[in-house]
């Protein structure tokens, strides 16, 4: 019988539909520890994402991914013990002080004095920020 690998947070009755269907043979699951599900929040939520079409017209689909992200979030947000309330102020605030995306705007390199507070800022996160040699600059 094929066996297929899920690896992942899944909707509280996707389990109980498994267990139901009796053309599913068999369903091994368990319940996350808190650290667990935020971590697993996490994957779904860059899962999720991934699943938006990249196209120009808003259809049902795309709708459907943007909902499945909203409510991840939500449950990130509950599994910290955060108001929604928060989350809008702080919003506002980031708003304020860096701006919303409304521009469209993409950095492809940042060039740094070497006393710039940037560059210590960037080579702390070299994994977000990497750091471009002579060769590789364009």
């Amino acid at each position: 019988m094929p066996t297929f690998e899920f690896n992942k947070l899944v909707r509280d009755r996707i389990v109980t539909l498994c267990l139901e269907d009796p053309l599913v043979v068999e369903t091994n699951y368990h319940e996350l520890t808190d650290l667990e599900f935020k971590r697993a929040l996490k994957n779904k939520l860059f899962e999720e994402a991934d699943e938006i079409p990249i196209q120009d017209n808003v259809d049902d689909e795309v709708v459907a991914e943007l909902a499945d992200i909203q409510t991840v979030i939500d449950a990130l947000r509950e599994a910290y013990g955060v108001s929604g309330e928060i989350i809008r102020k702080t919003q506002k605030m980031k708003a304020e002080k860096k701006g919303e995306f409304k521009k469209r705007l993409f950095i492809d390199t940042v060039v740094c004095d070497e006393t710039s507070p940037w560059t210590k800022d960037f080579r702390s996160r070299p994994g977000k920020y990497p750091e471009l040699d002579a060769d590789q600059r364009s």
